[in-house]
């Protein structure tokens, strides 16, 4: 019984590991769906704000745009960006079932390569980080991405759509 214990112990995490890549290619599968279905409803909201630059004494228009798409009345993706001065940062958010399943953010500024493009997308599967994928080149200065900020700035996103 011991032995059955142990192997039970050691395999385990073999399996879940395992189920990773497939869970991404699921959660893919159901994001080409939602990005495909010509059945979403969107609707739109653009906000203007004089906002005073951080430490600095210039003022300047910071723009925000949103869009939330529903199916059957279920928010199930948002689409944001923020736009001050030359820097800009752009999110993406995907839903099922309330929960986030992948958040796609980019930030960068005029005349950068990456301008208006999403950086990185991170994988979650109940509010747990599965992967993090870069879809630009990872900044040398990076160490890594605070999958948990990006989850509370998911469901922040969702909050204001109500």
């Amino acid at each position: 019984m011991i032995k059955l214990f142990s192997l039970t112990i050691i395999f385990i995490p073999l399996f879940t590991i395992g189920q990773e890549p497939s869970t991404i290619k699921s959660i893919d599968s159901t994001v080409r769906i939602i990005d495909n279905d010509p059945t979403i409803i969107k609707k739109l909201y653009d906000t203007v704000t004089y906002e005073k630059e951080d430490g600095g004494s210039s003022w300047d228009s910071v723009y925000h745009h949103k869009e939330f798409f529903y199916k059957n009345g279920q928010l199930i993706k948002i689409t944001a960006w923020n736009k001050y001065g030359n820097w800009r940062n752009d999110m993406l958010a995907y839903y099922q079932n309330g929960m986030t399943i992948k958040f796609l953010k980019g930030e960068s500024f005029t005349g950068q390569s990456e301008y208006g493009s999403l950086n990185f997308a991170i994988y979650y599967y109940h509010d747990k980080d599965l992967s993090v994928k870069w879809l630009t080149p990872k900044p040398d200065n990076v160490l890594g991405v605070a999958t948990d900020i990006f989850l509370k700035w998911s469901y922040s996103l969702q909050k204001e759509e109500r």
